[in-house]
């Protein structure tokens, strides 16, 4: 399960060529240490997610680790980083997995 911005962000990202994705990791990476930490993505989650209530943000506690991006990306463990090579392969790898599931739904469709 992901988070509505998480929603956001992978839709505007799977929708992007490879220079989009990587003016996505610029902006996140605000230290520009060629590295997204744990506190620079929660940082874009919050920014994207403008619809999220104080009361909401201060009741989330560890429910900002039970996302399945931040298990994909992190690992689950805040005191990770993702480097540019690994946030361009998750991407890579996330478009081609959608591109197979529409091929894979086209010609289930055609056999209906």
């Amino acid at each position: 399960i992901i988070t509505y911005s998480e929603y956001l962000f992978l839709v505007n990202a799977l929708t992007k060529p490879r220079s989009g994705i990587d003016i996505a990791f610029r902006m996140i990476d605000t230290d520009s240490s060629g590295n997204i930490d744990f506190k620079e993505f929660l940082a874009l989650r919050k920014m994207i997610s403008s619809k999220e209530t104080k009361s909401k943000e201060d009741d989330e506690g560890d429910d900002e680790l039970k996302s399945t991006l931040v298990a994909h990306l992190f690992s689950y463990k805040t005191n990770r980083e993702v480097n540019k090579e690994d946030f361009f392969r998750f991407f890579e790898n996330l478009q081609k997995e959608v591109l197979e599931l529409e091929i894979s739904f086209k010609f289930l469709i055609k056999r209906i």
